[in-house]
């Protein structure tokens, strides 16, 4: 890029009054420091529009838009007398989209105009961010002023705006006319057309004819539109306006002689943009470039890659928005230019690195294709990536249906390694498994968005996203994700190195919500006891079951005794105590029952401890996944209904 497009140094930090930021000297006094302040934060209060002044809205307005003959064309709605609505909407029209690039005092100015109005900006860019906005509504009233004033204009593009305007119309309704003549046998040529219309100018007699010319054929295209072009069906009814337009009453006012409005000195960063956005030169290379960017190839074989699809070539009008233009690419680069080909006004050669990492950024940052083209591109891709699975599936045939898997296929699930990253909310969570009894590591990833969460599940060898219908996919997020809180206690409760701090993972427990623990609460209880015995030195379940059972196996005659409580501590201790000594109790005395036997004073030290179920209503409540591992363990689902 040429030195036109640098950053302009006026605008930046440092250039005092001139620019957006105001930079202390390095060893001012505290007044003087205190009076740049005020300085400051006296140019923040002032509207943006106060760095763009009404002069050089006015300048920018004598250049008109970048159409050829543009002046004629606003300078002939002046004279024909259109209102403000009208003037505004023609306004809209003749801009349409593009920009230009000024300096002017100095100071490099950016405009961009497009259906909202025309955007100023001091620097190389204004479509973005801009210093001031003229609405088409202002323009049409500046215009219209200094067309009153006399100042709009030369002298000489005001004398012969109409007669231009009628030339340009002439030509255009020797075509139309020619091309939608359907009666061979009178079918006249262009010249003889522009005879007749060249007279109507001014004949009444023959500009009523033209007026009959346009009904009549209206009349046809609606009863036939069949026998016509869309474009020809489209230009009747705004060729007939202009036509009409041209015969209004007109308002001349003279105008100066030479009216000085600025000349272009740079092509803006918008432009440029502009033009890259359309892409190359050949049918469907936007988007060939959309989709090569996005592959994440390093800029070196990207700006390889840009010379080869651009090839050599060019195109006149080149710049969107401005007639006098061109492009040109060759292996050297992309040229632009503004004015005569072969003597431009204004040109810059972008390098095709330089053009590659504009590309880049066009794209990174959802500017290259508009929302319209990518929703479209996105249906392509979704389409196209149907097709490509359709297409894999009927290859694949039985061999697919072979290679299917289901949730239940992934087993011995082990998790290695967990990651969050805050920028994206994004949870990645690592096991070790098994796919079909061969081992295999899978990738669990969760994304958290304002409106959800998603979820994809990778493997390394034979990836299993593409082999799993989507219910089985989301049968196996469950089954994952069951296992990531299952070693979210475990890991807690193998690293607690005392029993408070086992306590408050049991509270942590106890109050847990979650929908998958119901599953894996046996698991967690399981870890947790072999904990606590491991920290307290209590002994194993088992170990007392196999001391009562020693205990139930005296053969010998029991006699009755009266039993004396002896322990204070009788009926104290935690729900879970409480639980296990009332199903012990029930146990012993449902085995004395069976074996026709009193209680020996161990066993009736045992029966003893029995405190009922008054206070351990939550044992039996299938809501209270705390209490499920005693339910499920303790005993077996049909003691209840035994005893």
């Amino acid at each position: 890029m040429d030195q036109t497009h640098e950053p302009d140094q006026g605008t930046g930090r440092g250039a005092g009054d001139s620019g957006d930021y105001l930079q202390l000297s390095l060893f001012p006094t505290e007044e003087e420091q205190l009076g740049d302040i005020r300085k400051a934060a006296a140019a923040l209060e002032q509207p943006a529009a106060f760095l763009i002044s009404d002069e050089v809205v006015n300048d920018i307005l004598r250049t008109g838009s970048g159409q050829k003959n543009t002046l004629f064309h606003i300078t002939a709605r002046l004279i024909e007398g259109l209102d403000n609505e009208e003037m505004q909407s023609f306004l809209k029209d003749e801009y349409g989209t593009g920009g230009k690039g000024f300096t002017i005092d100095g100071q490099k100015i950016s405009i961009w105009y497009d259906n909202d109005g025309i955007r100023i900006r001091r620097g190389d860019s204004a479509r973005r961010n801009f210093d001031r906005m003229v609405t088409w509504e202002e323009a049409a009233n500046r215009i219209r002023d200094m067309y009153e004033d006399g100042n709009y204009v030369d002298n000489l593009i005001s004398n012969n705006a109409i007669e231009q305007e009628q030339e340009e119309m002439t030509n255009l309704l020797a075509l139309h006319f020619r091309d939608t003549c359907r009666n061979w046998e009178k079918k006249q040529s262009y010249s003889d057309w522009q005879d007749v219309v060249s007279g109507a100018w001014t004949d009444q007699e023959e500009a009523d004819a033209i007026v009959y010319r346009f009904e009549w054929l209206q009349k046809y295209m609606d009863e036939n539109p069949g026998d016509y072009h869309r474009w020809e069906i489209q230009h009747n009814p705004e060729y007939f306006q202009r036509f009409q337009d041209l015969q209004r009453e007109r308002s001349w006012v003279d105008q100066k002689f030479t009216v000085e409005r600025p000349v272009l000195s740079f092509i803006t960063q918008d432009e440029i943009d502009a033009v890259l956005r359309r892409g190359g030169i050949t049918a469907g290379g936007r988007n060939r470039i959309y989709e090569y960017f996005m592959e994440h190839h390093d800029m070196k074989d990207a700006a390889e890659f840009l010379k080869n699809e651009y090839g050599t070539g060019g195109s006149s009008p080149g710049i969107p928005g401005a007639d006098a233009s061109d492009a040109s690419h060759d292996a050297k680069g992309l040229k632009l230019a503004k004015g005569k080909i072969g003597s431009p006004e204004v040109e810059v050669l972008l390098k095709w690195n330089k053009v590659a990492e504009r590309v880049r950024q066009l794209i990174r940052t959802d500017d290259y294709l508009s929302p319209e083209e990518m929703e479209k591109y996105e249906e392509r891709q979704e389409a196209q990536r149907l097709a490509d699975l359709e297409e894999a599936q009927q290859m694949l045939g039985e061999q697919l249906e072979q290679d299917t898997l289901t949730a239940e296929d992934i087993t011995d699930l082990r998790l290695v390694d967990s990651e969050y990253m805050s920028g994206t909310r994004t949870k990645i969570h690592d096991f070790d498994c098994k796919v079909k009894g061969e081992a295999n590591r899978l990738q669990y990833t969760l994304e958290y968005h304002d409106d959800g969460e998603g979820f994809t599940i990778h493997t390394e060898k034979d990836d299993i996203w593409n082999r799993m219908s989507t219910q089985e996919l989301e049968r196996l997020d469950v089954k994952l994700g069951q296992e990531v809180l299952y070693y979210h206690y475990h890991n807690k409760t193998v690293n607690a190195d005392t029993l408070d701090e086992l306590r408050e993972i049991r509270e942590e427990i106890m109050e847990e919500e979650s929908s998958y623990f119901t599953a894996i609460s046996q698991r967690v209880w399981t870890d947790y006891d072999k904990k606590e015995k491991e920290l307290s030195g209590e002994v194993e379940v088992s170990e007392e079951k196999e001391s009562l059972e020693e205990i139930n196996g005296i053969s010998e005659t029991i006699p009755a005794t009266n039993f004396r409580i002896t322990d204070d501590e009788l009926g104290q201790g935690t729900a879970k105590e409480k639980f296990r000594a009332n199903i012990m109790a029930i146990q012993l005395l449902k085995k004395c029952e069976d074996e026709n036997r009193n209680a020996t004073p161990e066993e009736q030290e045992i029966l003893s401890r029995y405190v009922g179920w008054g206070g351990l209503a939550d044992a039996f409540d299938e809501t209270k996944a705390a209490w499920v591992y005693w339910e499920k363990e303790a005993i077996d689902p049909d003691f209840f209904q035994r005893i």
